[in-house]
């Protein structure tokens, strides 16, 4: 394979890799059951805190859990203490939430994300 068909080869590769990344951020079936909502009080690199109504909770993040605000992918780096969150995932059996989407929101008076019901598809 020439140098031209394998920057075109690796070129559809990323595009692939990429489309996939995009429609997996922009998954509404992931809005399934209530989101853990709050602040988050503490960012390490596999953990997160968030504070709610009902106190502190740990949240799991791996390479896997997709971050979004305003409907776009971000990087993890968009993360900040005092941002308000809402968190979906399972919620573990010492009580911790293992996050496969976290949505960031500006505005927490924000209406809530509605999961997209199985009759949309």
């Amino acid at each position: 394979m020439n140098a031209y068909h394998h920057r075109v080869a690796w070129l559809v590769a990323s595009c692939v890799v990429l489309s996939l990344s995009l429609a997996h951020a922009h998954d509404r079936r992931m809005h399934q059951g209530k989101p853990l909502e709050g602040t988050l009080s503490a960012i390490a690199p596999s953990t997160l805190k968030v504070t709610s109504d009902a106190g502190e909770t740990s949240v799991e993040v791996s390479p896997e859990t997709s971050i979004e605000r305003d409907g776009e992918p971000v990087s993890p780096a968009a993360l900040s203490v005092g941002a308000h969150v809402l968190v979906f995932g399972p919620k573990l059996a010492g009580g911790a939430v293992a996050a496969r989407e976290i949505v960031l929101r500006d505005d927490p008076e924000q209406k809530p994300l509605e999961p997209e019901s199985p009759a949309q598809h």
